[in-house]
């Protein structure tokens, strides 16, 4: 059976306003995770300067190359752990002395929600994966930190979504010493923008109803 002229263009109003709420919804959960990650990356960078300004960079490598702790190490740690205690969603908070092919830990931060088995000890080494090569070490080499969102993977449930940003401990000479480096999780962000789209959703669901009442 034809459609009448009426009932086309009933149809096709409402196929375009279901195609503009999907798009919409699509183009507001993008706009509001990017907005909700920036602020994340620039908060946790800016952490990590801080941590970085106190920190003498040449005492750091001199305390990796002879294996032994300085007096001022439980001190640090303590510093790096109450930071990670204070954010909920960092995944890991490390202060690293880099190599060509790898670098060693210094210290690993510990939060009350971290099992101890998993953290990182002074003075074990870590092998640089291909992300490390690309990204990681050009900005050990130029003694810079991290100018954009490098999206990490961990492969479970719980760091399937996360980015990690770093910056480096300079010596006398300006030249990279030690990198503090942190991850952190967005569950808790794309929980929120789900929910968000949710509602928005239910906004367009509701206002289609009512467009379909009307038009018939």
């Amino acid at each position: 059976m034809k459609l009448k002229l009426r009932e086309r263009i009933l149809l096709i109003v409402l196929v375009s306003v279901l195609i503009i709420g999907i798009l919409l919804i699509r183009l507001t959960s993008k706009m509001f995770r990017d907005l909700y990650v920036d602020l994340y990356r620039t908060e946790t960078l800016e952490t990590l300067n801080i941590l970085a300004a106190d920190i003498d960079g040449e005492a750091i490598v001199s305390m990796v190359e002879s294996g032994k702790k300085s007096q001022d190490f439980e001190e640090l740690l303590d510093r790096f752990n109450e930071v990670k205690e204070k954010s909920t969603d960092m995944e890991f908070l490390y202060l690293v002395v880099p190599y060509d092919t790898y670098f060693v830990y210094v210290l690993e931060a510990q939060a009350s929600r971290d099992d101890p088995g998993t953290i990182a000890k002074f003075g074990e080494i870590y092998d640089y994966t291909d992300f490390d090569y690309e990204y990681f070490l050009p900005d050990v080499q130029q003694a810079k930190a991290t100018d954009e969102t490098l999206a990490i993977s961990y492969g479970g449930d719980t760091y399937s979504d996360s980015f990690t940003v770093w910056t480096p401990i300079l010596d006398s000479e300006g030249k990279t010493a030690a990198m503090i480096e942190s991850d952190t999780n967005l569950h808790r962000v794309n929980t929120l923008i789900f929910n968000l789209t949710g509602r928005i959703a239910g906004i367009m669901t509701g206002l289609l109803i009512i467009l379909i009442t009307i038009l018939f």
